[in-house]
């Protein structure tokens, strides 16, 4: 497979404010966030489990319409958990990922097929597993 390249870029704005630009796309604003002595902004912390999440629910939806899988709704939560370290620095030491589908009956056995798949070919997540404990779940809602 020929190599995929990304790119991005982020600004400094203002004080502690800073804006990501990727491609054409609306600039997000970013900062340093209250818990690091900051303000009430997106900060790079959540972003990072959100690429998790986000990877998650497009690599499922990728599996789902190759097979023709119905579903009706489809959510992904993401919470991680950072810790200081010895030497001061932080660091993620956990995150967890709920993929929660609401689907047929009958489709439950494809949901958790693409569930598989979805665990075993996600790029984020299979790029930080060695790096963070990283736990994906199914449920299925109601």
């Amino acid at each position: 497979m020929e190599k995929i390249s990304f790119k991005a870029e982020v600004h400094w704005t203002q004080g502690t404010r800073g804006e990501i630009r990727i491609k054409n796309f609306k600039p997000i604003e970013i900062g340093i966030i209250k818990e690091f002595g900051g303000e009430e902004i997106l900060g790079p912390e959540e972003l990072f489990i959100a690429s998790v999440a986000s990877c998650v629910l497009t690599t499922f939806l990728y599996f789902a319409k190759k097979y023709k899988v119905e579903y009706h709704k489809i959510t992904v939560g993401v919470s991680g958990n950072i810790k200081r370290m010895e030497g001061g620095y932080y660091k993620f030491t956990k995150i967890d990922v709920k993929l929660k589908v609401a689907a047929p009956e009958e489709a439950e056995f494809d949901i958790e097929e693409c569930f598989n798949f979805t665990k075993k070919y996600c790029i984020i997540s299979n790029t930080i597993k060695e790096c963070v404990p990283l736990n994906i779940t199914l449920e299925f809602l109601k």
